[in-house]
């Protein structure tokens, strides 16, 4: 799956992430931290901010854990321009504990 998701990524296409993201679901294999991980980060190297926000939520709602490689993309992909997100993701880091990885 994070082939794919790399594949599309790369390429710089977010709608072929969007229109195969469904049919990845399905097969039940996509219950993983990192799968969703690899969205963030793409979507967030495209700029498509909407889509990280939309991949977290989805997140929540499955009951998936963000650990400290979603939360560092969060961070960076919302940056300055969307300071009232950046602000509830770091309240739910200190909430949680996590120390984002500084490294990315």
């Amino acid at each position: 799956i994070r082939a794919v998701i790399r594949g599309f990524g790369a390429a710089g296409r977010p709608e072929l992430i969007r229109k195969a993201w469904p049919r990845l679901q399905a097969k039940g294999i996509s219950d993983n931290p990192r799968v969703y991980n690899e969205l963030i980060k793409w979507y967030a190297l495209m700029g498509n901010v909407k889509d990280v926000l939309a991949t977290k939520e989805e997140m929540d709602k499955n009951g998936i854990s963000c650990d400290t490689y979603t939360y560092s993309w969060l961070l960076r992909a919302l940056g300055k321009y969307y300071p009232r997100h950046v602000e509830s993701i770091y309240a739910e880091i200190q909430q949680r504990n996590i120390r984002p990885d500084i490294g990315l």
